[in-house]
């Protein structure tokens, strides 16, 4: 019989990493019938676009398990709420931000070129991150 700290660290490492979300067994293999947990991105359409406020970007996140209503997709540092899915829990659209909310009286800031981080949090858990790039923009000298 397993001590009560034998016995927590045991179900700790069940709720990580169990048979539902099919973590490698020792050697790497995943565990036979496994099933993935909560939402999964598998793509982005488009995966990049231009900086700036001008140049609005409509964005399709195809991946599984996706909320009918109520998903909050992150796209950096700016979460966008209550967002619905289509097609059986498999697309999401979106406009991506180009800018952070004002939480105070100062302007929202740009949000400028590089990588961000793209998610998609259900009730059953948080999406591994996808990549989106801001470009800089037509006419900004880069």
């Amino acid at each position: 019989m397993w001590g009560r700290r034998e016995l927590s660290r045991r179900l700790a490492g069940l709720a990580v990493c169990g048979v539902l979300l099919g973590c490698p067994r020792p050697g790497g293999t995943p565990n036979a019938g496994a099933v993935a947990v909560g939402p999964v991105i598998t793509r982005l359409e488009p995966a990049a676009g231009p900086a700036g406020v001008a140049y609005p970007i409509r964005l399709t996140i195809e991946g599984t398990g996706f909320a009918p209503v109520g998903n909050a997709v992150r796209v950096g540092p700016v979460v966008l709420l209550d967002v619905p899915s289509a097609n059986g829990g498999t697309r999401i659209v979106v406009f991506v931000p180009k800018e952070t909310p004002s939480t105070s009286e100062v302007p929202p800031a740009p949000l400028l070129p590089g990588h961000y981080e793209v998610t998609v949090t259900t009730a059953e858990g948080t999406s591994a991150p996808a990549i989106f790039m801001l470009t800089p923009g037509p006419g900004s000298g880069r």
